[in-house]
């Protein structure tokens, strides 16, 4: 996979994506979902922003200083995410 100078993959997705849906830590609640190409996160309290692909598990967002990893179980299935935004926050799958 070519990534540019700007470590994104392009638009959309690298894959097909497993929609995590929602996803909780210890403060806010992510919700993920799909407009069209475009994976998008809510944190709860905040505005709508488009999460753009370096890989396959890995994601940032261009508005903030900010990058997100989904992690998978050994079937592909994400369990979590870890927010990388002044440190690193886990939030699990809730649904």
């Amino acid at each position: 996979m070519n990534i540019n100078c700007n470590n994104s993959v392009g638009a959309g997705f690298p894959r097909p994506h497993p929609l995590p849906g929602r996803l909780g830590g210890e403060n806010p609640l992510f919700t993920m979902t799909r407009e069209g190409d475009s994976l998008m996160t809510q944190a709860t309290g905040q505005p709508k922003f488009e999460l753009f692909p370096e890989s396959e598990t890995k994601f940032f967002l261009k508005i903030v200083d900010a990058q997100v990893t989904f992690v998978n179980d050994d079937k592909g299935a994400v369990t979590h995410l870890i927010l990388h935004q002044r440190g690193d926050q886990k939030a699990k799958k809730i649904k």
